[in-house]
């Protein structure tokens, strides 16, 4: 693992010793607690058992990183240019794949969002610059191809696949407004990765679908992975 995280951009020096991990817990846990409650002296850790595995301020953390990365925002495409919404909107009503410039846009978008949601994070943000950096440039187009697998699970229709990207507001808004046109078969519509991306290469495709496949059966709701 120790060396997988080096290949990942981990820097050997953030390994902290059994001394330095104990203080970064102790600032840790201060920043979280009341002093008052800080000075208390420590209850026993409480049994764990079936849904019992989080604690309460584990929870806050993670609703907060949830929360922080704009996943729920009810709209989102103020990132979006209007050209690369206009063929996201010819995708659902007339099943036309996006253009290559489409394609790229539409990749430049997800990988600033994640860029802006890691530079949000307080430990992320006491890193180096070139440490920041570094880690970014070799986890983001692992952690964007994650997340485009997501949009494609197999029994989702359009709505479902567009709500993280553009949010639900504006799935609501595209959907009325397609009905308007008298776009048919709304219902039925899913939307394919080759619609919205390039194939990979040939000798990479089986493995690739498998893993489209896999990750598309994730849970959306991110108390599913805790």
């Amino acid at each position: 693992r120790y060396q997988a995280c080096l290949v990942a951009g981990m820097n050997p020096v953030w390994v902290l010793n059994e001394e330095e991990k104990k203080k970064f817990l102790d600032n840790r846990k201060k920043k979280k607690k009341p002093e008052a409650e800080v000075l208390k002296k420590p209850a026993s850790p409480p049994v764990l058992g079936p849904g019992n595995c989080i604690s309460d301020d584990e929870m806050l953390e993670l609703n907060n990183y949830v929360k922080t990365s704009g996943y729920f925002d009810i709209s989102k495409v103020k990132d979006m240019e209007p050209g690369l919404i206009r063929e996201l909107i010819r995708l659902v009503a007339f099943q036309q794949p996006l253009s290559r410039s489409g394609q790229i846009e539409l990749r430049k978008v997800l990988e600033t969002r994640v860029r802006r949601f890691a530079r949000k994070l307080e430990d992320f943000r006491m890193l180096k610059d070139q440490d920041q950096e570094k880690l970014l440039n070799q986890n983001i187009p692992l952690l964007m191809e994650m997340q485009i697998c997501t949009f494609f699970k197999p029994d989702l229709v359009w709505r479902n696949q567009f709500m993280p990207l553009i949010g639900p507001e504006e799935v609501d808004r595209l959907e009325c407004k397609l009905k308007e046109l008298k776009v048919k078969g709304l219902d039925n519509v899913h939307v394919f990765y080759n619609s919205m991306f390039p194939n990979p290469p040939e000798h990479l495709e089986s493995q690739f679908a498998d893993l489209l496949r896999d990750i598309g059966c994730w849970p959306t709701d991110a108390a599913e992975y805790v």
